[in-house]
């Protein structure tokens, strides 16, 4: 009798975990690693049914196959998960330069009971985000040309407050050699 109970308790404990583990067409960090080797593939096919419906939507209007990531590697790290969305870890190394390494995040939602990827956020270089907006592909590239404007506009007014600083100086230098008492021979 004990067994039976035993027997009939595992089962439902394992009938549990197949639900839980089958349910959703794959684990947050499944489907991301699914998605990012489907990229470095550059295998359109494969990710694109990874993506919500409206990021599917969304990047059949753009170039996607400008989406490949270069083939290097990628390690998946630790997933969280809050309510319908999940984000996971990954950390992505350059196939031409191993030692160069970025930091990021596959953003993914549940969507009709199965994960689907909507974002991919990344860490670039100098410590600047950019986030890839699958669904909304031109507010990607309006935030990427704003990191590039806002990088150049730092340049633009360093190199405005050299030149300044250094024609300030020049007036200094030109008001003493005036103010200078001059001897003629």
């Amino acid at each position: 009798m004990i067994r039976k109970m035993i027997l009939a308790g595992a089962s439902v404990l394992l009938m549990g975990f197949l639900v839980a583990g089958c349910h959703n067409g794959g684990s947050p960090d499944g489907i991301a690693s699914k998605f990012l080797t489907a990229m470095n593939q550059n295998d359109w096919s494969v990710a694109k049914p990874l993506m919500t419906k409206k990021a599917q939507e969304a990047m059949s209007q753009t170039n996607s196959n400008s989406l490949h990531t270069g083939g290097g590697s990628f390690t998946v790290g630790a997933t969280n998960t809050q309510g319908e969305q999940s984000s996971v870890d990954v950390v992505m190394t350059d196939k031409d330069k191993p030692e160069k390494k970025t930091n990021g995040k596959v953003n993914l939602r549940l969507e009709n009971g199965e994960w689907r990827v909507f974002a991919l956020k990344l860490q670039l270089e100098g410590g600047m985000d950019f986030t890839l907006d699958f669904e909304h592909p031109e507010a990607s590239v309006g935030e990427l040309l704003g990191h590039i404007v806002g990088e150049g506009a730092k340049a633009v007014g360093k190199g405005v407050g050299e030149m300044m600083r250094g024609f300030s100086e020049g007036l200094k230098k030109a008001g003493e050699s005036k103010s200078a008492p001059t001897t003629k021979p």
